[in-house]
């Protein structure tokens, strides 16, 4: 404790004192004690930054484990859908144009047809009413569209996208219908309705449960062609199915 000893010097009279003042051992404990819960708060200090570190740093780790994974299936499921969409582009690239080829003798002029597919069909490039496209259809030796296969319902997607003409059209009638009899949507082409199993409603469709007048079914492009349920009388363009098979 000497190094820690404070002195100092006094002149009484013509005469020099050097006084040192000791600290008591009371006064010496205490600042002991004070110093050692210091000490030891430092040290719980630096051990709780230490766990905090560590702590930070497997969490990067394992994030970037999770980024490393994420970014390898999204390239797998990136060059899946390439090779799908690059098999549907070749599809539609065989489309028969003339009426010397298979299939094309039983289709409407105007129709699309497509090499090894079992039904051909026509856009429109105008709008009406889901009865109204209906009787168009009928009248072209048709029906509206049937989209029962997640292949057709691309395949048209694809079409539709791919057609200057169809620019700037907000949706597309289909023949489904709801039926509120059964409480269930059916494809309804001429005389032979069947249930709609293949399903790609947009979210939070459909809304016939709370809009009973939504009964009918539409690809809408604002949602990516995905479907929606609509009053029957809104106009839209439509899509005539001609079956081959």
């Amino acid at each position: 404790m000497a190094n820690e000893h404070q002195s100092c010097k006094l002149n009484i009279e013509g005469c020099n004192y050097k006084l040192t003042l000791v600290p008591s051992d009371d006064q010496c404990q205490g600042h002991n004690q004070t110093r050692s819960r210091s000490q030891r708060a430092v040290t719980n200090s630096n051990s709780e930054i230490a766990e905090i570190l560590q702590e930070l740093k497997t969490t990067s780790e394992r994030y970037k484990k999770l980024e490393y994974k994420l970014t390898k299936d999204m390239k797998q499921l990136g060059k899946r859908v390439l090779r799908g969409a690059r098999k549907l582009e070749t599809m539609i690239k065989k489309q028969q144009t003339t009426d010397t080829r298979s299939g094309v003798k039983d289709c409407p002029q105007g129709f699309i047809v497509v090499d090894n597919w079992l039904s051909c069909y026509m856009i429109s490039t105008f709008n009406t009413s889901m009865y109204e496209a209906r009787e168009i259809c009928l009248a072209l030796g048709s029906d509206l569209v049937s989209l029962e296969t997640s292949q057709e319902h691309h395949l048209l997607s694809y079409l539709v996208r791919n057609n200057p003409t169809n620019a700037g059209m907000p949706g597309w009638w289909t023949s489904g219908t709801f039926i509120t009899a059964t409480k269930q949507w059916m494809w309804t082409p001429g005389s032979d309705p069947r249930p709609v199993t293949y399903r790609m409603w947009a979210p939070k469709e459909p809304n016939e449960e709370h809009a009973l007048d939504l009964l009918c079914l539409m690809m809408l492009r604002l949602d990516n062609l995905q479907w929606h349920d609509q009053l029957c009388t809104d106009h839209y363009n439509f899509i005539c199915e001609k079956s081959l098979a």
